[in-house]
C-alpha cells in the first residue's frame, strides 16, 4: 500500500509548477499566500479509492489511478477533501501488527467519506447508488467468517472516529463483522474500546451507512463517549451486543480535551434523525440504544425502532442519561424479558407524535419508568402487553405517578391518569407503501384530534394516510411517514414492489395473526382480516418466482 502519495487532485489542487513535495505547507499557508499567487488555487480536492483500479501508478487522482484502500487517501488528506470509494470490500490493514483484531480504519478529520460509487469498468465511474454499489468496510480481516460464526479473530473495531469532529463524514457504507470484547470502563477504557462496527469519541457525522452484523460487550453496531454524533437516515439492523446491541451512547459533563473539529465544547448531545433500528438484540439489556451518563441528551427524529429484543430491561432503548427526545419514531415489536418492552427510563424520556405498537415486557410493555414521569404528547400507544398488568398500564407503567399524557391515544383508556385529550379509540391501523402503520381514514379514531395543526409541529410534509395526502389540518396522532411517492401494492409484506415467494411464505404466518397490523397487506377482500378467503385475490397479485 501507498500512503500520502502526493497527486493532482479533482481538476488539480494547484496548478502552479514545481510544487513537490511541499504541497501540504503550501495548503497550509494558503489563506495567507492566496493574493500573492498569480495560480488557481482549489480549497478542497476529490481523492478517489478503488481496488480494482489498474494502475499502475496509485494516486488517488482518477479512478483508473486510485488508491487500493481508503487509509491511503485518509493519509492524503489535507482540509475538507472528498474522498469517493467504488464498490467493493475494505478491512482494517492488519500488516506488521502482532494482533490482527487491533486493526481498524481511522477516519481523518475535516474529510467528506462517500461510498457507493460504481468505479474503474463500470460504464460511468461516477455512478453512486449505495444499494446498487454497496461499499463495505469489513472486520473480517482473515476472510474467514461464516453466517453468525468465527468471529473471535475479527476487528475488535471496525471503524474509528477519534475526535475528528463534525466535519468529518462518513456517507453510504456499510460496516460489518466487527467483534469488540472490550466492557464498559471509562474514562480511558484500558481493556479496549467498545462499539463492534465503531468506536468514536467525540461528534462524527454518519449518513445513509448500515451497521450491520456486528457484536460488542457494549454498542453492537457503534459506540459513542462523550460526544454530539450526528446520524442521518442510517440503519443498524442483526447487530448484538450484551448492552446495546446496536448503539451505545455515553456522556458526562467533562470537557473533551481540544481538537481539530470540535474545540472541546460540543458533547452530550447525540441527533439521529431518519435512522432505523431493526432486529438487534442484546443478552443483558438496551436491544437497540443504550442512552447513559449525566450530559447524555440525544433527540431521535422520525426513527423506526422495529423488531428489537433485550433478555433484560428495555427492548428497544434502556435510557438513563441525562433526559431523552424522541419526536415523530415508530417504536414496534420490541421484546424485554423484564421491564419496558419499547423504552425503559431511568430518567426523563419526552414522546412526541410517535407511536409505540406491539412491545411486550414483564411490566410496562410499552415503557417502562422508574423515577421521572415520562411526557407524551400527541401520541399513540396501543397493542402493547405486560405480564403484570392490562389496559393502560401495560401501555405505560412504574414509578408513583402515571405518565403526564396529553392528545394521545391510550388503549384500554380510563382517564385515571389525567391530561387534557386523551382517547381510547381504535386507530385502525392498516399498512401502506412504507410500513404498517397508516391510520385508516373510515376506522381511526386518531385523525384530526391532536394539539394543535400538523403545521405547527412541523409535519405538514409527512402522512398518516395510505393515499399518502400530506397531514395539513389538526394534527393526526401517532408517527408520520415521510412521503414516498409509491403506490401501496397489497399482498407485498416486505415493500419490495414484487409479490413472490417470501410473500407467500408471509401470507401462510399471517393466516394465524390477524391481530397484527402487517399482515393487513394480505387483506385483500378489506374485511380487516386475513383468512382463506383472501388467498384467491393473493394469488392473483403474484408476479415474482
Amino acid at each position: 500500500m501507498m500512503h500520502g502519495a502526493n497527486h493532482a487532485k479533482g481538476g488539480s489542487w494547484i496548478d502552479c509548477a514545481g510544487v513537490g513535495s511541499a504541497r501540504r505547507i503550501i495548503a497550509r499557508l494558503v489563506g495567507v499566500l492566496l493574493p500573492m499567487l498569480s495560480c488557481q488555487v482549489s480549497s478542497a480536492a476529490i481523492i478517489y479509492v478503488d481496488a480494482d483500479a489498474p494502475g499502475p501508478v496509485h494516486d488517488g487522482a482518477s479512478w483508473k489511478t486510485a488508491y487500493p484502500h481508503p487509509d491511503d487517501a485518509f493519509a492524503d488528506v489535507i482540509f475538507n477533501d472528498e474522498i469517493r470509494i467504488a464498490q467493493g470490500t475494505y478491512k482494517p490493514d492488519a500488516s506488521g501488527m502482532p494482533d490482527p483484531r487491533q486493526a481498524t480504519i481511522n477516519l481523518p478529520s475535516f474529510a467528506m467519506i462517500k461510498g457507493g460509487y460504481a468505479g474503474w469498468g463500470e460504464s460511468d465511474p461516477d455512478a453512486r447508488d449505495i444499494d446498487a454499489f454497496i461499499t463495505r468496510f469489513s472486520g473480517d480481516v482473515l476472510g474467514d467468517d461464516l453466517p453468525g460464526q468465527n468471529r473471535d479473530d475479527n476487528s475488535f473495531n471496525v471503524v474509528t472516529a477519534n475526535l475528528v469532529g463534525p466535519e468529518t463524514t462518513l456517507s453510504g457504507v456499510t460496516v460489518s463483522g466487527g467483534n469488540s470484547t472490550a466492557p464498559f470502563a471509562p474514562p480511558f477504557f484500558p481493556l479496549g474500546k467498545p462499539g463492534g462496527g465503531m468506536w468514536s469519541v467525540g461528534t462524527v457525522t454518519i449518513e445513509s451507512c448500515t451497521f450491520r452484523d456486528n457484536q460488542a460487550v457494549v454498542g453492537g453496531g457503534m459506540f459513542n463517549f462523550e460526544g454530539s454524533p450526528i446520524l442521518l437516515d442510517t440503519v443498524f439492523e442483526n447487530n448484538h451486543a450484551a448492552q446495546g446491541g446496536a448503539l451505545g451512547l455515553f456522556g458526562t459533563d467533562d470537557p473533551l480535551p481540544a481538537s481539530a473539529g470540535d474545540g472541546g465544547v460540543a458533547h452530550g448531545t447525540p441527533s439521529l434523525s431518519g435512522c432505523r433500528f431493526e432486529n438487534n438484540t442484546a443478552s443483558e439489556f438496551a436491544g437497540g440504544v443504550w442512552v447513559d451518563g449525566i450530559a447524555e441528551n440525544p433527540t431521535f427524529t422520525d426513527c423506526r425502532f422495529l423488531g428489537n429484543s433485550a433478555v433484560g430491561d428495555g427492548g428497544g432503548m434502556w435510557s438513563g442519561g441525562g433526559f431523552c427526545n424522541l419526536r415523530n419514531c415508530l417504536v414496534a415489536g420490541y421484546v424485554a424479558g423484564d421491564e419496558g418492552g419499547g423504552i425503559y427510563a431511568d430518567t426523563l424520556v419526552n414522546v412526541y407524535h410517535s407511536t409505540f405498537f406491539g412491545n411486550v415486557a414483564e411490566a410496562g410493555g410499552g415503557m417502562y419508568y422508574v423515577f421521572v414521569r415520562p411526557g407524551l404528547l400527541d401520541s399513540i400507544f396501543w397493542g402493547n402487553e405486560a405480564g403484570d398488568a392490562t389496559g393502560e398500564n401495560a401501555q405505560a407503567s412504574g414509578g408513583f405517578l402515571p405518565p403526564l399524557a396529553d392528545y394521545s391515544c391510550i388503549e384500554g383508556w380510563t382517564g385515571d391518569w389525567g391530561g387534557e385529550g386523551n382517547i381510547g379509540l381504535d386507530p385502525g391501523f392498516i399498512p401502506g407503501p412504507d410500513g404498517c402503520f397508516y391510520l385508516d381514514p373510515v376506522r381511526s379514531g386518531c385523525i384530526d384530534v391532536g394539539s394543535t395543526t400538523a403545521v405547527d409541529k412541523g409535519l405538514q410534509f409527512s402522512t398518516t394516510h395510505r393515499d399518502e395526502n400530506p397531514d395539513v389540518s389538526v394534527v393526526d396522532l401517532g408517527f408520520h411517514f415521510p412521503i414516498s411517492g409509491l403506490a401501496y401494492l397489497p399482498g407485498d409484506s416486505n415493500r419490495d414492489r414484487q409479490n413472490d415467494l417470501r410473500d407467500v411464505a408471509a401470507f401462510q404466518w399471517c393466516l394465524g395473526e390477524d391481530a397484527s397490523p402487517c399482515c393487513l397487506v394480505f387483506d385483500i377482500d378489506g374485511d380487516t382480516s386475513v383468512s382463506l378467503a383472501d388467498l384467491a385475490g393473493f394469488v392473483g397479485t403474484i408476479d415474482g418466482p
